[in-house]
């Protein structure tokens, strides 16, 4: 009789210990009067699994919803297993405040927002810390820069897709020095009309041009190395590279401004974007090989 009764009192506690918390599937998060697109994997459900995070970023008149499906990171995510998270701008049409450009509501501060956003999700959420990213296109690729620089201590990489890191023709007000070294993949048209590729090209937007973008985040990873150049099909690619961080310009010939596809354009944005990252994890320490 008390065998039995102490069997009866263990099952349901090692249903309880063995349970995860996480289920797989798509939902609409509030927090803080904002709201983020959030996307877990079924790997999520495997227990103790710790997995990646991808935050993506929609440019400037763009939306969450839109972006998750065109960006093609939607997808990639079940099948490769990473958490993805959307968040969505304010403003009419919606944008973000980058500091070196605002595009989005005014007196919003969207770099805090988005760093505590951080912190929320890799706490909240099973979250791999050494395989922590941030994607964006146009606006959102700024952003990306932005965030990046900011909380080089949290995210291992950033890719900027048809985006700048300083406006204007002349002396362009520039981002802030990132606070720690971080690798970096800009994706960019030569023929982009909205933001421009060099600073002569005529363009809705112009700033610092795509070479002398990662050039400059170049010096700032403290990468010395002379970079290499290579040509293939349709793109040219121009690499930095240390024992610290990568840095990289894929070119794309005589595309414009919208995200590439892999339909239409010379490489599959989202699969060199995830690519690149799974290439650059975070070092979590002097000793992690890179």
């Amino acid at each position: 009789m008390r065998r039995s009764f102490v069997a009866l009192f263990l099952i349901p506690l090692v249903a309880i210990a063995t349970s995860v918390p996480w289920k797989a599937g798509r939902s609409v998060e509030s927090w803080s009067a904002r709201s983020y697109i959030q996307k877990l994997p079924k790997a999520v459900e495997q227990d103790g699994s710790r997995l990646p995070l991808v935050v993506l970023l929609h440019g400037f008149t763009g939306s969450a919803e839109a972006i998750e499906a065109y960006s093609g990171l939607g997808s990639l995510a079940e099948s490769e297993g990473f958490i993805l998270v959307v968040p969505q701008g304010l403003g009419r049409p919606a944008g973000w405040n980058c500091g070196f450009i605002n595009l989005g509501k005014a007196g919003v501060d969207d770099l805090s927002f988005l760093s505590k956003l951080l912190d929320r999700v890799t706490t909240e959420l099973p979250v791999d810390p050494a395989r922590v990213f941030v994607a964006g296109h146009s606006n959102g690729a700024m952003m990306a820069n932005a965030l990046g620089g900011l909380r080089p201590d949290k995210i291992a990489a950033i890719a900027a897709v048809a985006g700048v890191i300083g406006v204007g023709k002349s002396n362009p007000k520039m981002m802030p020095n990132p606070k720690g070294p971080i690798s970096v993949l800009h994706i960019h048209g030569t023929a982009d009309q909205v933001v421009a590729y060099s600073p002569g090209a005529v363009a809705v937007l112009t700033g610092v041009g795509a070479k002398d973008a990662v050039k400059w985040w170049a010096e700032k990873d403290g990468i010395t190395a002379s970079p290499t150049e290579t040509q293939e099909k349709g793109f040219e690619s121009i690499l930095y590279q240390s024992h610290t961080a990568t840095v990289q310009l894929l070119s794309l010939i005589g595309w414009g401004h919208d995200w590439p596809t892999s339909q239409q354009s010379p490489i599959n944005g989202a699969r060199t974007i995830w690519n690149f990252f799974k290439a650059h994890p975070k070092r979590l320490s002097s000793n992690d090989p890179k």
